[in-house]
Parts: C-alpha cells; structure tokens; sequence
C-alpha cells in the first residue's frame, strides 16, 4: 500500500530513488566501522581492537582485499568494515589456517562466521552491540567502541561449519582440531554450541572482545528483540572443493571417505589324512601269545659292550667318563647369562626385530622410560562448586596438603637424585625436547598444570566473569577436559612420567643406568618410610628395571633349586639302594641267574633294554632338535642344549653308567657300606633277597586286579575320551603368550608396577610407520600425496588409512591420527607467519620471537663448536651455516628476516615446489612451534625426519636436503594382556602392509613394547617323558610271556606302572614340591602346577589308557587272525560284539 501512495504522487524516477532508499534501510545498517582502540582485556593486545561505533550505512568495499579474505561477500553491496579491519581479521585467520587450513572447505566456512560479523553490511539484522567509552589509539579523543555483542546464529549453519570442521586432523598433537580449538571441552565433549561459545570467549586469548551467541535453537531461554534474525547462509559440504580449491581428504573430512572393510579371519577345523602302519600278516608271533624279544644281534651286541663296560676295562673307562664329564661342566665358569628380554626372545632375523635396528640407527633409540603410579589411599573424594556454577567431585588426589604438596617433594627429589659414583643428575640423562633453546627435562605429571611451582597452585583468582573465586580445581578443570575426557577429577591416582634418551655410545648409556639404579635404590628406601606412604600407594620402575629383576631371579632361587636337587638325589639313592639296582634302573624284574657273575648279569639285562633306550633317546634328542628351527635365541639354545644332553645322557648311561653300577654291585656283594666303602660290614647286616617292593606290591595285589575289572575299563576309556573332547573344544579359547607379571619374582616391585599399569594406564605404547624414503624424491607433489593427509592428498595416502583405522580403535588397536611431518611441514612453508630466514647467514628465523631468535644463534655457534645437531641429517659441512656476509658475525642476529619464497618450478602455489621443499627442510625442523606458528616442527618431528645433504648450494645459494627416512608416530588403544600386545602388532603389520600396497613404498611398522617371539606352552617340554613311557609300555607289553591279552596288560601294569610311579614319578615330585617355596612365579605356578599335574597324569592316569589302547590294538589285530569262524560271528555281531571283546 505504501509502494502504491508513492507512485499516485511522484513521478517514475523519484519514485526509483525512494523505493531504493527504503529498501537500503530495511536490509539494515551497520553496528561498527574501523578500529578505535587496543582490547582491555588481553594482556597481548597486540592487533586486538575494540571497533568504532557507528550507526550507519555500508560503505564502499576495498575489492581486492574483500576478494582475498571473505570472497563469498558481495563487494556491490557495501561493507561494515575498514580496510584496516580487514588486515587485523587476515592476520587472525592466519592462525585459524594455520590449524584448519588443511581443509579448505572448512577454512572457508569458518571464515564466513567471522567474515559476516565483521563486515556484512545487514549487521543489524542478527548483531547487538553493547557500546562504552574509550580514548581513540592515535588522538586519544575519547571515542564510542563496541564493547561486546550477542550474535544471533541460526542452528542450520552452525551445524553445518562444525560438521565440515569436526574431523579435520592437527598432525602435532595426533588429533583433531577441535582438540585445541574448543576449549574445555576438547575434540571429544566438543559440540557446535560448544565450539562457537568457545571461540566467541575471551577466556581462548584470541578474541578481543566477548561474542554471546545466541542460536535459534535456544529462542524458549532467550527471547528474541523485534527485528532481529538468525543469520544463516549457504556452507559447503567438506568433499566439495570451493574457490578453485580440492575437497578435504578423507584423513579431514569423513563424508569423503569410504569406511576400510576387514575380512573376518575363519577359523575351523580341518581333516588331515594320515597313514597307519600295521604289522605285514607273515609276522604272527605277537597274534598268538609268544613274546617279541629284541633282535639277537642288536642284543648281543649291547650285552658284549656291557659285558665289557662292567669288566675292569669298564672300570677304566668310568674314569675316563667321570673325567670327561668333570671337564665339561668346567664350562659354567665361561657362562654368559642373558637378561635382556628382547635378546632372550626376538631373533635378530626376525621382522620386529630388524625394524626396531632400523629405527635405532636411522632415528635414535626408543627412550628410557621412568615412571612412578601414584594411587591416593586413606583419603576421601570431595565436592567443589566450580566456575560454571556446578557442583564437582573431586577425587582424593586433589588434597593439596595430604597428596599434591608430597607428590610435589617426590618430583623434585627424584630431579635432584645424584648418584655417589661420578654425581650423574637427571639433567644429565634426561630428554629435553626444547634442546638447545630449553635444557628442561620432559617431565609429565599431573604438576605441570601448575608449571611445577606450589605458588602457582595456591593462587586464587576473581573471576568477574562468573563472580567466582577461581582456583587450583578450576584451573584443573579447563586444562584436563581437552582432549580426552571430562571426568580427570574424578580420578585417585597420577603418573610421574621422565623421558631420556636411550644412547648407543657405552659411555652415555652407562650414565643412564648408573642414574636409574639410584633412582631405584632412592624410590625402595623412600617407599618403606610410613610417613612418606601413608596417603599414597606407589607403584614405580625404570628402563632398566625388568632386565634387573630377571637378574635377581636368576640368582635368587638358587638355594631352592639346589634343595630340589638334594631331595631328588636322596630319594634315588634311598630307592635305588637296593640289591639288584639294576634291575630296578633300567625296568626288568629278572634276578640274577644261579651261574651268572653280575657282569653277566648286567649285560643280559641292559641288551635286553638297551634298544628301547637307543630308541627312546633318539626321539627325544630329534624332538628337542627339531625345536632348534626355531630361530628364538632362548628357544634355540634350550633345544640345541637338551638335544645333546640327551645323546650324551645315554651315551653315559650305557658306557659310564654302567660301569659304575658294576663296581657297586660288586661292593654290595662284598658286604661294604655305600659311604664309608672301605668298611664292610657284618654278615648278619647282608640284606637277603627281598623281592618286591611297597610299590609293586601295591600294583599287583590291588591297583593291577581293579584296573583290569570289565567296568573300569570300559568307564577309563569313557571318561578319558570325554576329557578329550573337552580339551579339544576349548583349545580355540587358549589364548597364546606369558604374562608378563609372571615373569618378575613374587618379591618384585616391577610386579606392583604391571599391576598398576593394567588398573591405571589410559593409553597404549607408540607406534611409528616408518618409511624409508632413500630411493623416493619426496619433493615431488605426487609422491607428497601418497603420504600427506590434507586437501589434494590421495584418499588412500598412508595419513588417510591411519586415520580410517583409528575410526575403529576396538578393531584395529589404532587409537588416534598419526603425527605427519609432511602436512605441517607443507603447510609451514606456505604460511607467512612460519618460515622466514636471514640472508645474511641462511638461517631459519624462530617464528616465535626475535629473542628467541638471538639466543638460539648463540647457542648454536657454542654447540657447533661441539659438532651437536639439532636433528639428524648426513653429510653436511661445517660451514654450510657460516657468515656470509661483509659486514661480520655481528650482523648475524640483527638482519630482517625473509619471508621464504616459493620456487620457480611450484605447479601448486599452495604448495612448495621441488626446489623449495628441499631448500626450507632443515629450517623446519629447527623452528619452535609457538602461537604465532604452531606448525613449526622442531618439538615433534625434530628426531622423526633423517636428512641427507646436497654437496653443494643451488643457483639461489640455498642449500638442499633429502628426505631418507621419516616416521609417523600415533599410538596404540590401551593394551593390558598379551593377547592385546600380539594382536595390536597383527593390526599394525596389516596396516603397515596395506599402506604399502597403496603408495608402493618401502614401509615399516614399529610398535614399542611389541616385539616378535614364539610361544611355547609348558606341557612339550613334558612331552619326551610321555614318549619314553609309552616306549617302554609298548616294548613291556610285546615281550610279556602271558597267554592272553588281559593278563599281558595286567603284567605290564604290574611290572611298568610300579617302575614309572617309582621311577620318574615320585622323583620329580617330591623335586617340584620345594618350587612352591621358590620367588619366581614361573617356578611356582608353571614348573609347580604343569611337572605335578603331568606327573599325577603319566604316574596315575596314563596306565590305565595306554593299557586300554594297548589291548584294543592287539585285539584288532587279533581279529585278523582268528579265522573264517570269528569272522563269521564278528559280521553277525556287529560293533556291538567288537567293542565287548576289547573288555574282556
């Protein structure tokens, strides 16, 4: 209606001319207009502006500046702000790129936030500013300055910006973005109303004045002024590119990624073929009851050499043997025993083991790792109402005077700690990082949030803001929610965690464990003080500490090996003491004949057995040799010992052995003690002719007679099938591997600290894909993108399949994004406020201050005067970093610095090109990262990236580097069992291979604390027993005299069942029962448990399957050989008749 009054009174172009002026109204007006004076409330409010208020129209856009900065504004429409404006707002987005800007998309969208504030011409519309008086930074006239302003925003475009925003990685901190960028809150608790209230916030140090956003989803709490709407605007996706720029990677941006796919592995059972060897039917005298006897040649020719071992050339020759013997156990005076786990365990051919030596002499050893968990006790969680006005529980760690001042003291005492030998401190063997800018020891403690300083902690603070009194609980409560997780208070225990370097020069590597044994000799004595541990329960250890403690059990239980020894030999000699030892030795009940001399007598019996014996040995040794393939060290030397210890034991026991029990049958027969062998005794202590033994006894009139009962055998074989088959059905659920608590004494303080680590430990061990770029020119954008992770990379780069497998850390035991030198480096070189060099002498300016600059040359010339580095590179000259210059060495640290240009041959402006990337390598890695910079990669990557000098100076006298190897470090998902530790290096490899497979590189994986070896369970080494047994069963039931196959099997019980419960049995048992007293849990649980349970197994358990078995192999055969009548009757039966017969 109004537009129709208009145009009834005025002519056309006057009516254009107001309908234009009206229209320019209702699309509102501008709140501010150019900078007046400096923030407040910054410290550094350097380029931190409070804007001029100003009610008006638009003004005319710088264009230029416009299209740079916020190209998705509209020039043609005006501006609310001024060209200075726009040169505060670039620097400051010069930050944000610095972190987002490996997305551009999300750059871009972010940009838009700040972009509509700032200059949008329609501010009005959905910006309210609170307006107070300050003086004008030039005239000092007292001017009108926006002090603060409520942004309305609506929910649609809010979400859109933190959706193309949220996954985009920082390489530094092996996280996302959001991990610096949202405060408190961090990557995980952050939300888009979370991150825009944080960045809006005068608490992040980067906005000059507070921004209270308002969204539309929140209008029911805040209602709306008339006329004010909720700006929104159209926000890309982040796998669209904008502006001519590439889509996010798939390492930034999850809509461009296609989710990894993991072929489940099946595991199932298989049927293997085999062949079953039988007798030939032409041999039927085991069929028809007549014993099988040795073969007469072998018997004779072994009852000859007995003959002659017992004779008085055997004597001789039991000296000789006695001799020979003596000399080699002289050879435990030149043993070396290993303690070192990974020279224990890890082949040094094998796959971990070579990548762990190439990354010791590529990089730098793994550091030196010391630690101490600290569990708070006796002490009770509180409540705090903290700055946010909410009410908190605090765990019992956050005492000050009870928990945090003590746990300050033990911090400084054990920095203080120095050794009595040649005063070694931790300054001496520590990690600095910041080296040479910073000697300051990487200590990580719960402390550092209060820079290891009681006043920082005690400080209290008025939060006008909140009108809260802030404390050391508020302090906690801003820091420890980013990054992981908004319960940190609650928690009641802390890790004191010191970094060194593990160094390969024997001198420094002994300073460091002369450094740690003080350290642990301090922390024992300071434990057992109840003072010190009456609200702290400590758990701690060093680098050296395992290896230590598998010293210590390697001596400690010495005493209970040898008391086990002791008892063993007693009770052979109490057992074996008996006339016709002989017999009772090598298991044949045969007394001596009437005209037989006990030469002879020993003779017959062992020719009768000695081929058993030969057989049974060389099984055993072929057993234990084949375990020798096996190419880990402890595996190894175990099979390759026992092996020829075997052969040897035989050879002794039919040369030696022999001629020994000889000469003491021959005392024996002559009447004279075993001890005193000169005495004899009288005639009436000659012991006669006992016969049988207890045992035996026990075994022919009671065990033998129920064994054989038809109900027994049938329910023996029935229940031990079933044990089988139950057995069988879990050997899927053994999980394979040792416990590492096992391993330490029952005495050891390293167990304490296992334990803790499994309750306490919030992250897994490192794990570093390294690669090996000798043969590859990384300067080359197309190979770049086989390896970086940010717009333009590949999707399938090594950063991108990272970072998809950590989207799935309960699989893949990747837990974050990895760090990328690679992208940071890329981005450092292109950012204006990164890399800058000094001319005069082609050294790197510290992007983090001119001081820093100045003392970091100085420090320079004095380390180089030492030949120290900053970073691993080869072949560089001295004087590559000398003065150039006419005007001297003064000149050195007072010329401007240089922006790095780009070089001639770049294709991607974005990018470095070749010569540049090879030209700024060097000075990346001598930069520390700062506000100004955070990229800048000497904390991070300094030890990451292994260069190679150019032997000369290119045509700009820029010197060049090569990219040999680098490594991208992230970490594994907590891993508590061996089964963790195994499968994480399985996931590791499996990525590791497919990364390769993608860039066709050379790529390794390596994961700290993962290391290659060979599991072995405790029951093989038992084995070889179970063979001599059923050796010796099969041999005592073939040449058995009994007509029928019952009685066959009841004298082999009798005569073979009392000698192996008798024998080996009852040795090793009343042996083992002393390591249940011993500290090594491997003595006592492993050697205790398995030696017993396969003792009661084979002494009490085995007669009576192997009988059964026994009896159904003879009673198949005999089935064969029983003629056309019990066929016939077999057919007619059926198995029904066969498996009766088996019992009879």
């Amino acid at each position: 209606m109004l537009f129709g009054i208009i145009n009834s009174m005025i002519e056309e172009e006057e009516t254009k001319l107001l309908i234009g002026a009206l229209l320019k109204v209702a699309c509102g007006r501008c709140i501010w207009f150019e900078n007046c004076s400096q923030s407040p409330y910054l410290e550094n409010n350097a380029d931190k502006w409070l804007n001029c208020a100003y009610d008006g129209e638009a003004k005319e856009a710088p264009l230029l500046k416009l299209e740079r900065i916020c190209p998705h504004l509209d020039p043609s429409e005006g501006v609310c702000c001024s060209e200075k404006q726009l040169d505060v707002m670039e620097k400051n987005f010069n930050i944000s790129a610095s972190i987002l800007g490996r997305c551009p998309t999300c750059l871009h969208n972010f940009k838009k936030n700040f972009c509509a504030m700032t200059c949008h011409p329609q501010q009005s519309y959905f910006l309210q500013g609170q307006v107070m008086t300050s003086n004008h930074f030039e005239t000092q006239e007292e001017v009108s300055v926006i002090s603060n302003v409520t942004y309305y925003v609506a929910d649609e475009f809010v979400q859109r910006v933190y959706d193309s925003c949220k996954n985009v990685v920082t390489p530094s901190v092996s996280g996302t973005a959001l991990k610096l960028m949202c405060g408190k809150w961090g990557d995980k608790l952050c939300s888009p109303y979370r991150w825009f209230r944080y960045l809006g916030s005068l608490s992040n140090g980067f906005t000059p004045f507070q921004i209270d956003y308002v969204f539309s989803g929140e209008t029911r709490h805040h209602p709306i002024p008339e006329g004010i709407q909720f700006y929104n605007t159209v926000v890309e996706s982040c796998d669209v590119g904008v502006n001519g720029s590439e889509p996010c990677s798939c390492a930034d941006c999850e809509s461009a990624c296609e989710p990894p796919h993991f072929e489940e592995t099946q595991v199932g059972f298989y049927i293997v073929p085999g062949v079953d060897v039988m007798l030939p039917d032409g041999d039927d005298s085991i069929y028809d009851g007549t014993p099988v006897t040795p073969n007469g040649s072998e018997e004779s020719t072994t009852s000859q050499q007995t003959n002659g071992s017992s004779n008085h050339e055997g004597q001789i020759l039991s000296y000789v043997s006695l001799s020979i013997a003596i000399g080699l156990c002289t050879g435990i005076f030149w043993l070396n025993v290993t303690t070192d786990p990974i020279e224990l365990w890890a082949s040094p051919s094998s796959r971990s083991r070579v990548e762990r030596d190439f990354f010791d002499k590529t990089f730098r050893p793994f550091y030196r790792i010391t630690q101490v968990i600290v569990k708070a006790k006796n002490l009770s969680s509180f409540k705090y109402d903290d700055f946010l006005g909410e009410t908190k529980s605090f765990g019992p760690i956050f005492h000050k005077e009870e928990f945090l001042f003590p746990l300050l003291e033990l911090q400084k005492n054990i920095e203080n700690i120095k050794t009595k030998e040649n005063g070694i401190t931790l300054k001496d063997i520590c990690h600095a990082p910041l080296e040479p800018i910073s000697d300051v020891c990487n200590i990580q403690n719960i402390w550092s949030y209060w820079q290891d300083n009681q006043n920082e902690l005690e400080k209290i603070e008025f939060n006008s803001d909140t009108n809260h009194n802030d404390t050391y609980l508020d302090h906690f409560i801003v820091c420890s929610r980013n990054p992981t997780t908004s319960q940190a208070e609650n928690t009641d225990e802390t890790i004191l965690y010191v970094e060194g370097p593990n160094p390969e020069e024997i001198k420094k590597l002994e300073k460091a464990l002369e450094w740690e044994k003080a350290y642990v000799e301090f922390m024992l004595e300071w434990t057992k003080n109840p003072e010190n541990t009456k609200y702290m329960d400590i758990a701690f250890t060093s680098e050296r500490s395992i290896e230590d403690e598998l010293a210590k059990e390697t001596y400690g239980d010495i005493s209970t090996i040898a008391v086990s020894y002791i008892i063993m030999f007693i009770y052979i000699t109490f057992s074996l003491g008996e006339k016709y030892n002989v017999e009772k030795i090598y298991g044949r009940k045969d007394p001596r004949g009437a005209t037989e001399t006990h030469v002879e007598h020993v003779g017959r019996i062992v020719g009768e057995v000695a081929p058993s014996m030969l057989l049974t040995s060389v099984t055993e040794s072929t057993c234990f040799f084949l375990g020798a393939i096996s190419d880990m060290p402890a595996v190894r030397a175990f099979a390759l010992y026992a092996g020829m210890a075997l052969l040897i034991d035989f050879l002794m026991q039919v040369t030696c052995f022999i001629s020994l029990i000889s000469l003491d049958m021959a005392r024996q027969n002559d009447n004279y003690y075993d001890i005193i062998c000169c005495v004899r005794g009288s005639k009436k202590n000659v012991r006669q002719n006992g016969g049988e033994g207890v045992v035996y006894k026990l075994f022919k009139h009671f065990y033998a007679p129920f064994v054989m009962k038809e109900w027994v055998r049938a329910a023996v074989v029935i229940i031990f099938f079933g044990w089988f088959c139950t057995s069988l059905a879990v050997t899927p659920r053994i999980e394979v591997g040792l416990d590492q608590k096992l391993s330490m004494p029952d005495d050891s303080f390293v167990l304490k600290y296992f334990t803790f680590i499994e309750k306490y430990l919030s992250v897994g061990p490192p794990v570093y894909f390294v690669v090996d770029s000798s043969n590859v020119d990384l300067s080359l954008p197309g190979i770049q993108n086989k390896f970086c992770g940010g717009a333009g990379c590949s999707d399938e780069s090594l950063n991108s399949l990272i970072n998809l497998w950590s989207k799935q850390p309960e699989k893949t035991y990747i837990a974050a994004p990895a760090q990328s030198w690679i992208d940071d480096y890329l981005a450092w070189t292109i950012d204006d406020s990164c890399c800058k060099y000094r001319a005069v002498d082609m050294s790197v300016c510290q992007s983090n201050g001119e001081m820093l600059m100045i003392l970091m040359t100085m420090i320079m010339r004095k380390k180089k005067r030492r030949k120290a580095t900053f970073y691993y590179y080869e072949d560089e000259d001295d004087n590559q970093n000398s003065v150039q210059t006419k005007k001297g060495r003064s000149k050195r640290a007072t010329d401007s610095c240089i922006k790095c240009p780009n070089s001639d041959d770049a294709i991607d402006l974005k990018r470095p090109g070749p010569k540049a990337f090879r030209r700024y390598m060097k000075w990346f890695l001598e930069d520390n990262p700062g506000e100004r910079c955070p990229k800048a990669g000497h904390a991070a990557y300094s030890q990451s990236v292994r260069l190679k000098a150019h032997p000369q100076k290119d045509n700009e006298s820029f010197f060049q580097y090569n990219v040999i190897a680098s490594n991208f470090m992230t970490f594994h998902t907590i891993l508590k069992t061996p089964k963790d530790y195994y499968e994480a290096l399985r996931w590791a490899r499996r990525l590791s291979s497919e990364i390769e497979n993608s860039i066709n590189g050379n790529l390794t994986d390596k994961s700290q604390g993962v290391h290659d070896s060979d599991q072995f369970n405790g029951n093989d080494v038992f084995l070889e027993h179970f063979s001599k047994c059923c050796q010796s069963r099969k041999f005592s039931h073939g040449s058995c005299m009994e007509e029928t196959k019952i009685l066959r099997a009841k004298s082999t019980i009798i005569n073979m069942g009392s000698s192996v419960l008798s024998g080996i049995t009852l040795t090793k048992f009343g042996g083992i029962i002393v390591l249940a007293f011993a500290n090594s849990q491997i003595f006592s649980i492993f050697l205790l448990s398995n030696v017993s349970g396969n003792c009661t197994y084979w002494g009490c358990a085995w007669p009576h399957i192997s009988t059964c078995s026994l009896e159904l192999y003879w009673t198949s055969h005999q089935s064969t050989q029983d003629g056309n009548d019990a066929t016939k009757k077999t057919k007619k039966t059926g198995l029904s008749q066969s498996k009766a017969d088996i019992f009879k």
